[in-house]
């Protein structure tokens, strides 16, 4: 700070650290291209620090640099976005962050061999490298976490209670050891579903490989305000629980399970649709001035209805998503993405997907009465889900394998699919 008070020579210095520290860092912001080197206020500071910003394209956190250990550790790793990890670029080793507090003797001693299509891995616990402690000792939460901190603060307790001599019995920064990879992002996930499911096949409580869903720049948010502005009250009607269940689930996990429970909630509402011309009869019946004379008779005019309704599920999700859904609010995410949904998309696995707009389709020919929306967006949606859920799409006998590149082209869809649910979520009993 200057004699003024006024932090200039703070902010001098900081600046001349960062251009500094991006020079020093180029190899490991060449090998981690979702991450910056940047000024970022942490708690302690309030001039701020140099730090990674970003790890693992994760932008609850940051890494503060400290001094040259820590570059060099830096240096010679890639934080792969998808996973709780570090991957060792010099000795070809992935380190799944595990933890720092104690755990059962047997897990700790666990080694074995995993073969999986002609690949030969040696998977073992073993002690935490100091490249990863370094990072736990300089990393600072800077944000809300979908993604637990990728385990850094039981390293960061177990460093702070070994430095001040506090250390918590059976206490030891541990890690899992995968050695014999080739980094490869669709072989390393295809090889990681299969470890999770193989160590839980043999042990029902195995600790798992964390999963995430990357953060692609290239593909828009969906839109945070449904109305521009936050309400100043919102008047809550009873929602059904299974449909909140489904909810909760479409916010978390990788896109595939976004995808699926988002749907589910739209294919749950719609089981229960009925017709127009249905429901005036039912409620015709039901409301009649002698209906309670002869409940017999009544319990058969219902059912009688109901069983008049010959619509499919898919018609009834569609007729759900016409009265249900505002287009805007479709367009609105589709917009953002806009090129993606002119495509036609092909997935791994075979799957093809017709684009459910063109370059001329604008907001107003969207959700005009004549382009009937609902219909090719049902469609699309079903066919996406029936290449998920059921291996093979049915029609096409294609199938979205859960590659890398299916999780970044699914991303696009978890927008208008979500905003859809949603809708029906509040609406539904309109239909």
């Amino acid at each position: 700070m200057d004699a003024n008070g006024t932090g200039k020579d703070d902010r001098g210095i900081l600046q001349i650290e960062l251009e500094s520290a991006k020079n020093r860092l180029a190899a490991f912001l060449a090998n981690n291209q979702v991450s910056t080197v940047e000024i970022v206020q942490i708690v302690t500071e309030t001039a701020g620090v140099v730090a990674v910003k970003a790890p693992w394209g994760d932008r609850s956190m940051a890494i503060q640099i400290s001094g040259d250990d820590l570059v060099d550790a830096l240096n010679n790793l890639q934080l792969p976005e998808r996973y709780t990890a570090i991957w060792h670029i010099d000795s070809k080793l992935l380190e799944v962050i595990f933890t720092a507090y104690p755990i059962p003797p047997e897990i700790a001693r666990r080694a074995f061999t995993f073969k999986h299509n002609g690949r030969c891995c040696e998977c073992s616990f073993g002690d935490s490298s100091e490249r990863l402690l370094l990072i736990a000792a300089n990393f600072w939460p800077i944000g809300p976490s979908t993604t637990a901190f990728r385990n850094l603060p039981t390293f960061r307790n177990y460093l702070q209670a070994r430095k001040h001599k506090r250390e918590i019995p059976g206490s030891r920064a541990i890690s899992f050891w995968i050695r014999g990879l080739q980094w490869d992002d669709d072989v390393v996930l295809d090889l990681i579903n299969h470890l999770n499911f193989y160590m839980v096949y043999y042990d029902a409580l195995s600790p798992q490989i964390l999963i995430h869903s990357p953060k692609s720049e290239a593909i828009q948010p969906q839109t945070r305000f449904r109305d521009g502005v936050f309400p100043q009250s919102i008047n809550s009607k009873p929602i059904q629980e299974n449909l909140l269940q489904f909810w909760s689930a479409s916010n978390e996990g990788d896109p595939i399970r976004r995808f699926l429970n988002s749907y589910l909630i739209i294919e749950s509402a719609a089981f229960f649709y009925i017709s127009e011309e249905v429901r005036r009869t039912v409620k015709k019946a039901v409301l009649s001035p002698n209906a309670a004379d002869n409940i017999e008779a009544l319990t058969d005019r219902v059912l009688e209805a109901v069983s008049a309704d010959k619509l499919y599920l898919n018609q009834k999700i569609e007729a759900l998503l016409e009265r249900c859904v505002d287009p805007n609010l479709i367009w609105r995410e589709f917009e953002k993405n806009f090129a993606f949904f002119c495509e036609t998309i092909k997935f791994d696995g075979g799957f093809i997907l017709k684009p459910i707009v063109t370059n001329t389709t604008d907001a107003a020919s969207f959700g005009a009465e004549a382009a009937k929306w609902h219909i090719g967006f049902e469609k699309n949606i079903t066919s996406i889900r029936n290449a998920l859920s059921h291996g093979k799409e049915q029609r096409s006998s294609a199938t979205i394998t859960p590659t890398a590149a299916n999780f970044a082209r699914l991303r696009c869809w978890l927008s208008p699919i979500a905003v859809a649910a949603r809708e029906v979520m509040v609406y539904r009993d309109l239909a």
